[in-house]
């Protein structure tokens, strides 16, 4: 089951994976835990905005942590595009 990191971004030094773009401080920020070669696992972080079903194409279970951390609405807003990109079969732009 793939592990899905959801924070604010603690400084403007993590890069999107998907546009290469730095993601602004205390916005929030999706990681995407991927292993490697050698055993170990590595983060992908991505702009909430670039986060897709594509990054999550064929996975039917996922674990969302940091949701807790969230303020009200963000935590109600990531909950709900969260559901969208599972129930659909196409790739769901946030």
């Amino acid at each position: 089951m793939p592990l899905i990191q959801i924070t604010y971004s603690p400084s403007n030094r993590s890069c999107c994976r998907n546009c290469y773009e730095k993601i602004a401080e205390n916005t929030i920020r999706i990681g995407y835990y991927v292993k490697k070669g050698g055993g170990y696992t590595n983060i992908q972080w991505y702009h909430e905005k670039c986060f897709t079903k594509a990054n999550l194409w064929g996975v039917t279970d996922i674990e969302l942590t940091g949701l807790e951390e969230l303020s009200g609405q963000d935590r109600l807003r990531i909950k709900e595009k969260f559901e969208a990109i599972q129930s659909k079969k196409n790739p769901v732009k946030f």
